[in-house]
């Protein structure tokens, strides 16, 4: 199955933003998140993914 926001793990971060685990291990992470428009997060120019 493909993983999507619409069958993923959810969680809330910030002022009313929204993640999902796309992946979620103990060695990687891949994450989709949103803010709000009225929010002034910098975009990251780096993947959504982290290696520990």
């Amino acid at each position: 199955m493909k993983k999507s926001k619409e069958n993923s793990e959810h969680y809330n971060w910030g002022n009313n933003c929204n993640g999902w685990h796309l992946v979620k291990s103990e060695n990687f992470w891949r994450l989709e998140e949103e803010t709000q428009k009225e929010q002034n997060e910098k975009q990251l120019s780096k993947p959504w993914w982290k290696f520990w």
